[in-house]
C-alpha cells in the first residue's frame, strides 16, 4: 500500500502517460483502497498521545524574557541535590562543622597542611576551614595553603576568616601580607555615610579573594548602647540603631559583590551585655520590644541585603526563652525568631565552640544541641573528629533526623554555590590562582581609607 501513492504521482507527472493507463492506475487504488474500513471508533481515536508535562504550549509573542535570577536558582537547586544525593551520612554530617588549626603539634604557626591536619580532614571532609593571623606568612603561601586544603577535600572548603577592620584584623595583622590596613567600623559609622561602608567591604572582599578566602567573619551587626561593654565597643558602626542597620546591609553588598560571603554578627545582639562571651557567660535582659527597636534592627537590615549568613552568639536571652541558655542551643532564637520571624534562610553558624562562655560543657552535646536547635555550621571544635562521630551516632540513635542534617547540608551548598566555589567542572573546588600582581594595599585602597579618615574626622 505504501508504494501505490508514491507511483500514483509519478504517473501524474509523466506526460506520456495515456488516458487509458491513467484510468488503470486509479482502478488499482481505488480496488486497493476498497478493502480498508474504519469504524467510528477508531476514527474517533487519537492518532498518538503526548504526556501531559511534554504538551506544547502556546507562547504570546509578546511573552516576557526567562528570569535570568530565576533561571539561575534552577540551576543551583539541580546541583545542590545532585551532590546531596552523592554524598553518605558521614559525608553530610562533615558539612556541618568549620575547622581551623592556627598550629602545629610543636606550637609553630600552621602554614602548610602538614599530617596532622591531612588526617582530620580526609576524615571529616569538613564544610570549611577558619583561618587565623598565625597561619598566614605571606600572599603566595597563604594561596598555596588554601589549594593545599582544596585538594584535599570532595567538595570544595568554605575558606574563612575573622577579618573585620580595626583590632579584629586577621588578615592585615603583622602586615606580612602586604593587605590594606582597614580601620574600625566606629570610623566608618563616623563618616555617617553608607556608601563607605559598601567601598570598605569590597575592599576587604578582594583583597580576600585575591589568596583564595570566601569568607569573613563580618560586618559586626551589634549596635554599641553599653559604654562598659569591653568586647564591643570600636567594633560596631556606632550606638544608633539606624545607622548601625544601614552601614551593615552596605558591607554585605560590598563584599558579596566580590564573592566573599558576609557574616553578620552576634545575633541576638552583644552590643549591650557586660561580660565577654571569650570568658564568661553573657546575659541580654531586654524585652522583645526594646530587642525589636534596637538589637534585631540591624540584623534585619542586612538578611533584607542578601548576607549569607548569620553568626549566633552564646547568649541568653532570658525574656524570650524563659532561661539563660546561650541563644547557640535555642530553637526559640534561632528557628522561631531568627529564621521564623525576620525571615533568614541562609547559614547559621556559631561563635567558637572553644569560647569561655561555653566552658564545662561536652563538646559533642554542644555540637549536637546546636544543630537541634536549628544552627547549620559549628565553628572550630577543638577535636573536629569526635565532633563529626557525634553527629553521626546522634543519627544512627534517633535524636537528629538525616532529614534535619540534609537541610542544613542544603544551605551550606547553596552558599558554595552561590559564591562560586566550583570550578565549571561537575564537583570540583575553583583552582586558587594567586597571580602575584596583587591588590593588596593597593593605592586604590590606601585613598579610601585616607577618605574615610578625612570624611570622619570633619563630622
Amino acid at each position: 500500500m505504501a508504494v501505490l501513492p508514491g507511483a500514483l504521482r509519478r504517473a501524474l507527472g509523466y506526460r506520456a502517460l495515456g488516458l487509458g493507463s491513467l484510468i488503470l492506475v486509479w482502478a488499482l487504488v481505488l480496488s486497493s483502497c476498497a478493502s480498508l474500513t474504519v469504524t467510528d471508533a477508531e476514527y474517533a481515536a487519537p492518532a498518538f498521545t503526548v504526556e501531559p508535562e511534554l504538551e506544547l504550549k502556546a507562547i504570546p509573542l509578546d511573552a516576557p524574557e526567562p528570569d535570568p535570577e530565576l533561571q539561575r536558582v534552577r540551576e543551583r537547586e539541580l546541583h545542590v541535590e545532585s551532590v546531596l544525593a552523592e554524598m553518605d551520612l558521614r559525608m553530610k554530617v562533615g558539612q556541618l562543622l568549620m575547622i581551623g588549626m592556627p598550629y602545629d603539634p610543636s606550637a609553630r604557626p600552621l602554614h602548610h597542611v602538614d599530617a596532622r591536619l591531612r588526617r582530620i580532614v580526609s576524615t571529616v571532609q569538613p564544610g570549611g576551614f577558619l583561618l587565623f593571623a598565625h597561619n598566614l606568612a605571606s600572599p603566595h603561601q597563604a594561596a598555596v595553603f588554601i589549594e593545599e586544603l582544596q585538594e584535599l577535600s570532595s567538595e570544595p572548603l568554605v575558606i574563612g576568616i575573622d577579618h573585620e577592620g580595626g583590632t579584629v584584623s586577621r588578615f592585615s595583622e603583622g602586615g606580612r601580607l602586604g593587605a590594606t590596613v582597614v580601620p574600625p567600623a566606629a570610623d566608618i559609622g563616623a563618616t555617617g555615610d553608607p556608601n563607605y561602608a559598601y567601598l570598605i567591604g569590597g575592599l576587604l572582599g578582594r583583597e580576600l579573594r585575591e589568596v583564595g578566602i570566601t569568607m569573613n567573619m563580618a560586618p559586626v551587626a551589634d549596635v554599641y548602647t553599653n559604654p562598659a561593654n569591653s568586647v564591643i565597643g570600636n567594633r560596631a558602626f556606632g550606638s544608633d540603631p539606624q545607622l548601625v542597620a544601614l552601614m551593615a546591609a552596605e558591607m554585605v553588598r560590598g563584599l558579596q559583590n566580590e564573592q566573599v560571603s558576609a557574616v553578620l554578627k552576634h545575633f541576638p545582639g552583644h552590643g549591650d551585655t557586660l561580660e565577654d562571651t571569650h570568658y564568661e557567660r553573657a546575659v541580654i535582659a531586654h524585652d522583645r520590644a526594646r530587642l525589636e527597636a534596637v538589637e534585631f534592627l540591624p540584623f534585619r537590615a542586612g538578611i533584607e541585603a542578601g548576607a549569607d549568613a548569620v553568626m549566633i552568639a552564646h547568649i541568653g536571652v532570658p525574656e524570650l526563652t524563659g532561661n539563660a541558655t546561650p541563644a547557640t542551643f535555642s530553637y526559640i532564637l534561632v528557628t522561631e525568631i531568627l529564621r521564623g520571624e525576620l525571615g533568614f534562610e541562609g547559614v547559621v553558624i556559631t561563635d567558637s565552640l572553644t569560647m569561655g562562655a561555653l566552658r564545662g560543657n561536652s563538646e559533642a552535646e554542644m555540637v549536637v544541641s546546636a544543630i537541634e536547635a536549628g544552627v547549620d555550621v559549628a565553628l572550630l571544635p577543638s577535636a573536629p573528629i569526635h565532633a563529626a562521630e557525634a553527629l553521626f551516632q546522634a543519627v544512627q540513635n534517633g535524636r537528629l533526623s538525616e532529614e534535619r542534617i540534609d537541610e542544613s547540608v542544603r544551605r551550606v551548598l547553596r552558599l558554595k554555590y552561590d559564591r562560586g566555589l566550583y570550578d565549571d567542572s561537575f564537583g570540583t573546588h575553583r583552582p586558587v590562582t594567586y597571580s602575584g600582581a596583587s591588590v593588596l594595599g593597593s593605592p586604590e585602597h590606601l585613598r579610601l581609607i585616607e577618605d574615610i579618615r578625612r570624611a570622619g574626622a570633619g563630622r
